[in-house]
């Protein structure tokens, strides 16, 4: 029996999806803000892969935003999306023997590869990018749009009904 031990380091405002052999695991946070995971496998490779999901990249996407709108009580209360829009995809392979620690850190740095990999085992780089989604930056902006002409017809809405009652 093999065991993979994963660790996280530098990702301090998203989760990204993490998958080992296809199979999403979870990860629990220890005291220095990194997260981390052990897998246990009969297989003497894994395969790691890391992306970071964009919902407004989804089918939809404005019916979805303007139903989240309503929800929370017109976007006071709305999760924050990132305005960066960066996407990760990383894939790799890890030959395992018996336990194995693989240490991930996020490079900040757009020149470099996406994850720094440090690990005593052998690591083969599949794919490991970084990049900022043009499209979805776009979305943004017509979502931010949205939700401007929305709280500009619920004032005038405000303001009719209290002349309404006024009068």
């Amino acid at each position: 029996m093999n065991e993979l031990k994963l660790k996280l380091k530098g990702q301090r405002n998203f989760r990204p999806t993490i998958c080992v052999d296809g199979k999403a695991v979870k990860f629990k946070k220890n005291k220095f803000g990194s997260i981390e995971t052990k897998v246990a496998t009969e297989k003497n490779s894994v395969e790691i892969t890391i992306y970071k999901h964009l919902e407004i990249k989804s089918k939809l996407y404005i019916l979805w935003y303007i139903l989240y709108f309503f929800i929370s009580i017109f976007g006071i209360f709305d999760v924050r999306e990132d305005k960066k829009c960066i996407v990760y995809d990383c894939k790799f392979k890890v030959e395992l023997n018996g336990t194995t620690s693989v240490d991930l850190t996020f490079n900040t740095s757009k020149d470099e590869a996406a994850l720094a990999v440090e690990s005593e085992a052998n690591v083969e780089e599949i794919k490991n990018v970084t990049y900022v989604d043009q499209e979805a930056k776009k979305r943004m902006k017509i979502i931010l749009g949205i939700k401007i002409a929305l709280w500009v017809a619920l004032g005038i809405t405000a303001i009719t009904l209290l002349l309404i009652k006024l009068i």
